[in-house]
Formats: structure tokens, C-alpha cells, sequence
């Protein structure tokens, strides 16, 4: 998903603002409540869990973006690029 630089920089903020510890805490409390929410969805599909998915997603992608930040985004897109490849080749030879 790509941000705008003006997000960017709002993503800076909260990581300077909250901290490496508590934001990287708070990636692991959104993926935890995105698989609940995937849990929930799966077993009983309706306006209300779609919803909820998408929030939880929402969050996840917010912190994700913020944990790539801390890390350094080259490094992670380097790794997402070598993965995206290894698939296309797996899905090639399928």
C-alpha cells in the first residue's frame, strides 16, 4: 500500500512522539486484534464483521508503515521484492 509523504511524516511523528518500544508494541497488538477479527468474520460473515475486518486491517497497515520506518524501508522492500519474485516463480512453475 503506498502512503503520501504528508502520512509519512505523520508516521514519524507518532514514532518520535510515543517511542520505538511502544510502537512496536502497539504492531503487535493490531496484528493480534486483525486475527480476531479474521477469526470472528470467518465463522459468521456479515456488514458488521466486514467492517470490523477492515478496521483491524486498516490498523495493521498503519503500524506496519510505521515498523518499516523504524527498520529502514529499503531493507524491507529489498525483502519484499525477493519474495514477490520467489512467488511469480512458484506460480510459474505450478
Amino acid at each position: 500500500m503506498n502512503i503520501t509523504q504528508d502520512q509519512k511524516e505523520i508516521l514519524g511523528k507518532a514514532i518520535l512522539t510515543y517511542g520505538h518500544e511502544a510502537q512496536t508494541d502497539m504492531v503487535i497488538e493490531e496484528c493480534s486484534e486483525l486475527i480476531q477479527a479474521i477469526q470472528k468474520h470467518k465463522r459468521n460473515e456479515n456488514a458488521q464483521t466486514l467492517a470490523n475486518l477492515i478496521d483491524e486491517c486498516s490498523d495493521v497497515i498503519i503500524m506496519a508503515e510505521q515498523l518499516i520506518f523504524m527498520i529502514g524501508e529499503p531493507l524491507v522492500k529489498h525483502q519484499v521484492d525477493f519474495k514477490i519474485r520467489r512467488l511469480k516463480e512458484k506460480l510459474e512453475n505450478n
